[in-house]
């Protein structure tokens, strides 16, 4: 875990620890330590050596992924956030609703007033801590940070949710209760708050980019065939005008029997005074649309983008846009979630390229390619 994600180890830190606390002689703690070392020291050369072999020369990981982001700190190109964020904002929409009860297993185990079984919750408190206090003290933070440590999280949630469901109850009567068939009201509450948020979020806020792919994709199935007896095997391109990581590429769009060619702005992070080309193209669509399409063969067959920024390329009368048409806007999102804008991004939208030959059809639309082709 820690060489696939070296923030791993702060998890396996704490129960390392803790497990060191609850041996009962020296020798048993050194068989552990002895142990440790004879995994980790296997598991990291393997992995020295498969990097080392993949890259072309002797690297460690490991060792860069910390020197990047902590001691350097170079992770600050990609976003920060402030010192509580994890805390205070974080947390609490990755958890949701279990956040409440969550605070309280954490405010009940710390004290370790359950035997045995509050070692075990406390170690599992223990590491949480820890991981959230080790991630805040970088600058670049993210929710997807937290998502390794939720199933620990639900762990201590549930235990808080049955001390609550069964509190002020005899032995006999919780006996009872767990045995009913019917499911307790804490668990309808839940359900009832988590899933339709779950929904929302999963297929409909920020969904629009999916919807546009999925409709692109028929397309390109339905003219495949007719497009690789007119022109060839000419790949398809779709040229994607929109800020960093709005919309999936390769990981999602998966044509048969159709070359696809999807290119992103890049917002590679650079250093002060330089510009990226999703900056540029946020800062002046118009001239960025004007120079990108300087040149007619270098015109993708579909582009896709914002309605907001189509709206500011047709209030200019962009010479671009001529060779397109407006097939397709679907709903993208519902509300702001981008600290840069103060209106989110409500539909996206994919233009069509006039007289491409991936989207002829009928005997005109060939006629108008052969002519092309001869003149």
């Amino acid at each position: 875990a820690c060489c696939v994600r070296p923030t791993a180890g702060l998890i396996w830190l704490s129960i390392a620890v803790l497990h060191l606390q609850s041996c009962t002689n020296r020798s048993t703690r050194l068989e552990c330590i002895l142990g440790w070392m004879a995994i980790g020291s296997g598991t990291l050369a393997a992995n020295v050596l498969l990097d080392s072999y993949m890259y072309g020369t002797w690297t460690l990981c490991m060792w860069n992924f910390f020197r990047f982001n902590v001691l350097e700190g170079q992770s600050a190109a990609f976003g920060t956030h402030a010192l509580h964020w994890y805390a205070t904002q974080g947390l609490p929409t990755v958890l949701l609703g279990q956040i409440l009860t969550l605070c309280q297993a954490v405010w009940l185990v710390l004290p370790g007033r359950n035997g045995r079984s509050g070692t075990c919750l406390r170690t599992i408190a223990f590491s949480l801590c820890l991981f959230v206090v080790g991630h805040s003290c970088v600058a670049h933070k993210e929710f997807r940070f937290l998502l390794p440590i939720v199933p620990l999280c639900n762990i201590l949630a549930g235990t808080s949710a049955e001390r609550t469901l069964h509190a002020g109850f005899s032995k006999s009567t919780r006996t009872r209760i767990r045995r009913q068939s019917r499911p307790p009201l804490l668990l309808w509450s839940s359900v009832l708050v988590h899933v339709p948020v779950a929904i929302f979020f999963s297929r409909y806020h920020q969904g629009g980019t999916l919807a546009i792919l999925d409709t692109v994709a028929k397309e390109l199935v339905r003219a495949s065939a007719s497009a690789s007896r007119m022109a060839g095997a000419n790949p398809a391109t779709i040229d994607l005008l929109m800020p960093c990581f709005s919309s999936p590429a390769y990981s999602y769009m998966h044509v048969r029997d159709v070359d696809l060619v999807i290119r992103n702005l890049d917002c590679s992070p650079f250093q002060a005074g330089q510009v990226t080309e999703s900056a540029a193209f946020e800062l002046d669509p118009v001239a960025f649309l004007q120079a990108r399409f300087r040149r007619r063969d270098s015109l993708p067959d579909v582009v896709i983008l914002f309605r907001e920024h189509l709206h500011l390329l047709q209030a200019s009368k962009a010479s671009a846009l001529q060779h397109y048409d407006e097939a397709e806007c679907q709903r993208h999102a519902y509300f702001n979630t981008d600290a840069d804008r103060d209106a989110p991004y409500r539909f996206a939208c994919y233009l069509r390229k006039k007289l491409s030959p991936l989207f002829l059809y009928g005997s005109l639309a060939k006629d108008a390619l052969w002519r092309r082709t001869l003149f």
